[in-house]
């Protein structure tokens, strides 16, 4: 009867676990078979993935090393382009002076400055 008990527990385990049923039989010899099995297979994979990962390791040093360089350059690049277009397309133009229909919306920033000193000398000088 004892023998019965085990194997029907052992493989109502198994099936909870979803292992195989013969789960069920490694019981009675004591789970030795099972232990064996499993220390020879982490052996196995622990050798396989130190290889592997000195290997990339090598690789992606070199690559962020390369992508660094890349990336300063691109930088000075668009700092320069920015530069020039900041000086050509803007067109900041106070929203008061846009009310009063003294500026159109399509002026730049430098006829909006020029605007801006006329109005100031012609306070300076009445």
């Amino acid at each position: 009867m004892k023998k019965l008990y085990v194997l029907i527990s052992g493989f109502k385990r198994a099936c909870v676990r979803k292992l195989p049923p013969q789960w069920a039989v490694w019981q009675e010899n004591g789970k030795k078979k099972k232990k064996k099995k499993k220390k020879k297979k982490k052996k196995k994979k622990k050798k396989k993935k130190k290889k592997k990962k000195k290997k990339k390791k090598k690789k992606k040093k070199k690559k962020k090393k390369k992508k660094k360089k890349k990336k300063k350059k691109k930088k000075k690049k668009k700092k320069k382009k920015k530069k020039k277009k900041n000086g050509k397309i803007t067109q900041c133009v106070s929203t008061s002076l846009l009310r009063n229909g003294s500026l159109s919306s399509g002026v730049g920033f430098g006829v909006f400055l020029r605007a801006v000193h006329f109005c100031y000398n012609l306070i300076l000088h009445n």
